[in-house]
């Protein structure tokens, strides 16, 4: 009669549980990776699409992005009362600072105000400025 013994059983229990133990770091700097990356793609994402909403009139109103909190908020009309909003969770592993609440002009897609933004999390930071023609340029 072949079968497995309760020793082989245990041995391959603690074999799965060293290598969990040993790639658990690897796999949470990862995650922080992934976020810090995800949000700085989502703030630039969310400013070029606030000034191409703007530039084509789309909706009524202007369109802005703003951080309330921990939220990155793509809005139509105002951040506060919206009439469109679309939100991304800042991860609380990635910081968001200098983004107030700024709003496209039609039809050029001006920005209401010139902006010096910096992500940082996961040992580095990223620099993003909006020019005051609308421009977005990484630092």
């Amino acid at each position: 009669m072949k079968g497995v013994s309760f020793l082989e059983v245990i041995l391959v229990i603690a074999l799965i549980a060293i290598l969990a133990t040993a790639t658990a770091p690897f796999a949470a700097n990862s995650l922080r990776q992934q976020q810090f990356i995800s949000t700085v793609g989502i703030l630039k994402s969310y400013l070029l699409k606030a000034q191409s909403y703007a530039m084509s009139n789309k909706g009524s109103g202007p369109w802005g992005v703003c951080q309330t909190s921990s939220t990155i908020r793509l809005y139509s009309s105002s951040c506060s009362s919206p009439a469109f909003s679309e939100d991304f969770s800042i991860p609380q592993s990635v910081n968001v600072t200098g983004l107030s609440d700024v709003s496209f002009n039609s039809p050029r897609g001006e920005p209401s105000q010139t902006l010096s933004l910096t992500v940082s999390g996961d040992n580095r930071s990223i620099n993003l400025t909006l020019s005051p023609v609308g421009t977005l340029e990484d630092n």
